[in-house]
């Protein structure tokens, strides 16, 4: 009888330790995600010289690349952590983009894109920064 308990605990602490391993392994494929669309988008504004306003025709590429890129990690404008201009891809969900300037002529762009860690069970939304810069890009 003491052995089939034990075998039930021991089943259990597998199983719990399957559930971390599948939410870890979510995690990071989320990561992966939040990190490549970062890298389109600055590699997007560096080919294209971007000019820093949010009527630039990059802005609408952007866009069309996040719809496309299968990203679920969108933040609100509340939630995310930017002191530059937030762009709303999707329902006012998106990304954020910072000019720091270098010259009156150049000038670079900080890029952030959001990890979402969505607890339903706890109803928890936790926002993780991924942060980017671009080269200097100078104006014409």
């Amino acid at each position: 009888m003491r052995d089939a308990f034990g075998g039930t605990i021991l089943i259990k602490i597998i199983i719990v330790f399957i559930v971390i391993y599948v939410v870890f392994m979510g995690a990071a494929v989320q990561y992966a995600k939040a990190f490549k669309l970062k890298n389109g988008i600055i590699n997007m504004m560096e080919v294209s010289s971007f000019d820093g306003t949010t009527s630039d025709p990059v802005i609408s590429e952007i866009e069309t690349y996040l719809k496309d890129g299968n990203y679920s990690g969108y933040v609100n404008a509340s939630q995310a952590s930017c002191s530059g201009t937030f762009v709303s891809v999707d329902s006012n969900r998106g990304y954020c983009y910072e000019e720091k300037m270098v010259t009156s002529k150049s000038s670079y762009y900080k890029v952030t894109t959001y990890l979402v860690i969505d607890l339903h069970i706890f109803d928890l939304v936790i926002p993780i920064p991924i942060k980017g810069e671009t080269k200097v890009i100078y104006k014409n």
